[in-house]
């Protein structure tokens, strides 16, 4: 499994791992989709998110948030993710899903910073991300 709930108070934490940095990211948004119940089996419409930052951990909490974005104000539930640019400054991700649908199991206010490292271990990509709910 990609990714494990971890007990954190009053808050979300999910460790995450990835075989490379792309995967990690994409796993994590998985995480944050499938976590909330935010993710549908349509495929309607493609939101395009970038985003630039000063290193990869800025870039996932800045990915992560505008997810988060999409989700929560604009009413998007999500069947897919491509990321069609990823760099240690800017990530491009084409996210599938569609408008409206089901309620949401966890409402989150944002991706943090707190302890927020990602680590290259010899075969995985592993980080842990708290949310803000």
């Amino acid at each position: 499994m990609p990714y494990s709930v971890i007990d954190h108070t009053a808050d979300i934490g999910l460790k995450i791992t990835g075989t490379n940095m792309p995967d990690l990211f994409l796993e994590a948004a998985r995480a944050l989709v499938i976590e909330i119940g935010a993710d549908t089996a349509l495929s309607e419409k493609t939101v395009r998110i970038n985003v630039d930052g000063y290193d990869y951990e800025d870039l996932l909490v800045l990915f992560l948030n505008a997810l988060i974005f999409e989700i929560q104000t604009r009413d998007f539930r999500v069947s897919g993710f491509e990321i069609t640019s990823l760099s240690k400054t800017g990530i491009r991700v084409s996210v599938r899903g569609a408008h409206g649908g089901k309620p949401l199991k966890e409402n989150i206010k944002a991706a943090t910073y707190h302890n927020l490292n990602i680590i290259k271990n010899p075969d995985v990509y592993e980080t842990t991300i708290i949310f803000d709910v």
